[in-house]
């Protein structure tokens, strides 16, 4: 007697609706360009840098860095347009060469600025 009462709820969950979930940046994406302009609205890309250059991955409406909760524009946005975002940034950003040379740079200055500290005297 159970068995029909069974099938039936089964079947009612097999055709419930999923959740609704926002696609969200993730909070550990790296933000690579704040401000951007993109069709008049102002975003902030989020992705990654590698030898080969930039990667936009994820877009969120500006200023989302001081949001919980990023909303991904990425995800309504076609493959070409972020690789249109992706070539923007390896165009303007620094690359990781530069990167490194201005990290190299600033080391030594903090090393200098140590050495005159500990050379004199108390």
């Amino acid at each position: 007697m159970n068995a029909p009462i069974s099938a039936a709820v089964l079947q009612l969950r097999s055709n419930a609706p999923a959740p609704r979930v926002q696609p969200t940046v993730p909070p550990t994406a790296r933000l690579l360009a704040a401000q951007f302009e993109h069709d008049g609205l102002l975003v902030d890309l989020y992705g990654s840098l590698d030898e080969s250059g930039y990667l936009v991955e994820h877009v969120a409406l500006w200023p989302s860095q001081h949001q919980q909760l990023k909303v991904d524009l990425g995800a309504w946005l076609a493959p070409t347009v972020l690789f249109q975002l992706s070539a923007w940034c390896n165009r303007r950003l620094p690359s990781t060469d530069e990167l490194l040379l201005a990290s190299q740079h600033e080391d030594r200055a903090e090393r200098a600025l140590w050495m005159r500290r500990v050379a004199e005297p108390p």
